[in-house]
Formats: structure tokens, C-alpha cells, sequence
């Protein structure tokens, strides 16, 4: 399906040719061979007002992209949620603060990972319209159009990699937070509170 999102080609060499044939049965060699000038055979690429998007990558980015925002939303509570419950500075039995000072780095980790996967969208899309316009200016250059239906089904794996990942990620956000729920609720244990 991705040839439907390029423009459809007119072949101008075979409309010309039987207008010539039709008009002058007795030139019609000289009128084939005057076809082979600069613009026979030239493919002219119809633009039906504008060229659209990759239907199944628009629909792919719009069911992810809420997930993405979401887990940004619930990371950005994590962390201060984490960071609220980091006591105050004091000497010995830092074991618990360390384990969430720990945890508050991998939530940062993962928060990058996934800020990124939206800079991934909007590059492609530069680098989409980038090539549908030199298809447009070198209509002869099949690479061209090959390289936009590369580029869509690179797109295609890119975004199920990110749906696999942002899994990967509420995954993990779950199994450290479920391992480390007592430490990061109460980093110093009550038995060192009764000592001092």
C-alpha cells in the first residue's frame, strides 16, 4: 500500500504518438522518432492538490502516542513521588536512600528513552517530505521512490519497536517499584530511629 501514497505517473510518449499517427499516416516514423526529444516519454507526476501521509504509519502514531504521553505523565509522578519521600541528610544507614537515589535514576533513564521515541516522529516526517519532494523534481529517478517506501517501512518497525519498549518500560517501572516499595517508603529502618 505504500504506492498509493506517491503520486500516479502519465506517460506523455504513448499520448503524443497516437495523436501524431492519427493526424499523419505517411509521417509517422519521422513524428516516432522526433518522440525521443527532452520531454517523450517524460513521466509527469499528478499532484491531486497534495500528497498524503502514510495512512497506516498516521494511524500507528496516533494510537501511540497517548501511551508515550502517559507513561511521561505517570514517570514525572514517580520521581516526586520518590523524591518527597528521600529523608534528610544524616550520618550512617544511608543503605535505603541509596537504593531510592537508584531508583530515581532508572526512572530517569527510561523518561529519556521515551522522550525520544517523539523526536523519532517528527524526523521522520522531515525526512518524508524531503523525499516526496525530489520525487516531485526528479520524477525519472526511481530510487527516489523507492527510498520513500523504504523509509515508510523503516518507520513501520520503528514505531512497533516503540510499542514493544514503552511495554518493556511500564514493565520494569513496576518490578522496581514492587522490590524496592518498603525501601523507598521508608529508607531508615525503625530499629536505627530507637538507637538514637
Amino acid at each position: 500500500d505504500h504506492h498509493n501514497n506517491i503520486p500516479s505517473v502519465v506517460n506523455t510518449s504513448t499520448t503524443k504518438k497516437r495523436r501524431t499517427d492519427s493526424a499523419d499516416n505517411t509521417n509517422s516514423t519521422q513524428s516516432t522518432s522526433t518522440n525521443h526529444g527532452a520531454d517523450a516519454g517524460t513521466p509527469i507526476y499528478v499532484f491531486n492538490g497534495s500528497v498524503p501521509s502514510n495512512a497506516l504509519i498516521t494511524t500507528l502514531e496516533e494510537k501511540l502516542k497517548p501511551y508515550i504521553f502517559h507513561f511521561l505523565d505517570s514517570i514525572a509522578i514517580i520521581k516526586l513521588w520518590i523524591q518527597l519521600m528521600i529523608p534528610k541528610v544524616e550520618d550512617g544507614n544511608n543503605f535505603g536512600v541509596s537504593i531510592q537515589e537508584d531508583s530515581l535514576a532508572e526512572i530517569r533513564t527510561l523518561e529519556t528513552d521515551v522522550t525520544q521515541y517523539l523526536d523519532l516522529t517528527y524526523k521522520y516526517l522531515v525526512s518524508r517530505g524531503e523525499l516526496i519532494k525530489k520525487v516531485a523534481k526528479y520524477p525519472h529517478v526511481d530510487d527516489y521512490r523507492r527510498s520513500v517506501q523504504s523509509l515508510d517501512e523503516k518507520q513501520f518497525v520503528s514505531m512497533r519497536f516503540i510499542a514493544l519498549e514503552l511495554r518493556n518500560h511500564y514493565t520494569s517501572v513496576h518490578d522496581l517499584l514492587m522490590k524496592n516499595l518498603e525501601k523507598i517508603k521508608r529508607p531508615r529502618s525503625a530499629q536505627t530511629h530507637s538507637m538514637y
